[in-house]
């Protein structure tokens, strides 16, 4: 048997089901809105996923994770709400109290929403890690400025970098006029993270009021360029090239080597073909406290470059920091393709799909390596699994319009792209280029 064909209920789903997703009908199996969600969330495609995870609760009103998936979708992004997330995530934590990622979550949203005392509560029995002591800092800072004090030395006594613990502690510093501390504090928070803007706007205050006017104007100036630089997620105005030169001309002025800088300059220069990417990027994988996203954020960078073997190390790397890491793995499989080494191709896939049978892009790998051995039903069948599990992708769509198209399944062809959620440039292109229409 096939280890890479789709799971039994979505080997006779017919086309159709591809618009579930969009319609107010349900799909056919009960647990597909479900798996649609968490493949839209792996995505980041946060409106999808709420879309999907509130037609599972219709179906499955008890399902926890559901709660769970659709708060993430609400509070992620930049078209979602946070009223709505805090909704999702107390009724989750009702059915789940023992989650802590998602009690942190929740916390964070009532901050941003300034409801301080819905903070303490949710915090109330969370322990007192790093995380846990600085939320209740931020929300104690205004009303109660010394006890706040006390929960945020005591989240810097447990991680002393902490950036957002010594933002607190730096403002409550100079709000009770310590000023020599706050400086400290607020200088030792751009050290550790020194593209986070407000660092610099406190420090140019800080600055200010010690009568230093030449250091505060230095660093509304590292303000006012750090607020030029894309925000991830959003359109930038600004080309690699741009960015990377004038992140460049703000490093000496930063004074500081931190990951997240050592981070963004090493994208930059892979993705601007800079000779000093390689070594950059050795110097990051060295780093023990380099996270596994930020070595698949390289490696995809490396993949969509050509850099075959930086590709294939990074993605490795990246599963070592994280085996569940099913992006590395999938786009892992898919470079060995490429290159011709099917049988890691298929091993790779196989692993990904014991742990997790639902996520799309395994199907849709899988799709790549049976059409290239020729084996065309299974093709079909691993793309429409694909196309199923993420009914919004449009490279999905087109992958299997391609098979259509070549077998002369003309019907199919025209149901496949007509069908097609939303209005994507690509699908009407392609319409337009193989239907005349």
């Amino acid at each position: 048997m096939n280890r890479l064909r789709a799971p039994s209920f979505l080997l006779v789903a017919v086309l159709g089901q591809f618009l579930a997703a969009c319609k107010d009908t349900p799909p056919q199996d009960p647990d597909l809105a479900f798996h649609r969600g968490n493949n839209a969330l792996a995505l980041g495609r946060y409106d999808w996923a709420r879309h999907f995870f509130q037609e599972d609760l219709r179906a499955n009103p008890d399902r926890a994770e559901s709660l769970r998936g659709l708060g993430l979708g609400w509070i992620s992004g930049y078209e979602g709400s946070l009223s709505h997330g805090v909704e999702a995530f107390t009724a989750y934590l009702d059915k789940a109290p023992g989650d802590l990622e998602i009690r942190l979550r929740l916390a964070s949203s009532w901050l941003r929403l300034g409801e301080t005392q819905s903070v303490l509560e949710v915090l109330a029995d969370a322990g007192d890690s790093a995380e846990v002591e600085q939320l209740r800092a931020s929300a104690l800072a205004d009303t109660d400025p010394v006890t706040a004090e006390r929960h945020a030395l005591a989240a810097l006594a447990a991680e002393p970098e902490h950036v957002a613990a010594l933002l607190v502690a730096a403002r409550l510093a100079d709000r009770r006029g310590d000023t020599d501390t706050a400086l400290a504090q607020a200088s030792a928070a751009a050290a550790a993270d020194p593209l986070r803007t407000e660092t610099h706007y406190l420090l140019a205050r800080i600055r200010r009021a010690l009568e230093d006017d030449e250091g505060a104007r230095g660093d509304l100036e590292i303000y006012e360029q750090l607020r030029r630089l894309p925000v991830r997620g959003r359109p930038s105005q600004l080309s690699d090239f741009e960015e990377l030169q004038a992140l460049r001309d703000l490093e000496p002025r930063l004074e500081s080597s931190a990951l997240p800088l050592r981070r963004r300059l090493a994208r930059l220069m892979l993705a601007t073909g800079d000779p000093g990417a390689e070594t950059a990027i050795a110097e990051l994988i060295a780093d023990p406290d380099v996270e596994a996203f930020a070595l698949l954020e390289l490696a995809g960078e490396a993949h969509t470059r050509a850099k075959v073997d930086l590709a294939r190390d990074l993605y490795r790397r990246a599963l070592e920091l994280d085996s569940d890491l099913h992006a590395a793995r999938a786009q892992l499989a898919r470079l060995e393709h490429e290159t011709g080494d099917r049988d890691t191709a298929r091993r790779l896939l196989t692993e990904g799909l014991d742990v997790d049978p639902w996520y799309a892009s395994y199907h849709f790998v899988s799709g790549l390596v049976n059409l290239a051995e020729g084996s065309e039903p299974e093709a079909v069948e691993s793309f429409e699994t694909a196309l199923d599990l993420a009914p919004w992708l449009a490279s999905y769509r087109l992958a299997l319009a391609d098979v259509y198209l070549a077998a002369g399944r003309d019907e199919d062809l025209a149901t496949l792209i007509d069908n097609a959620p939303g209005d994507d440039p690509a699908i009407n292109a392609y319409r337009k280029r193989h239907l005349g229409r």
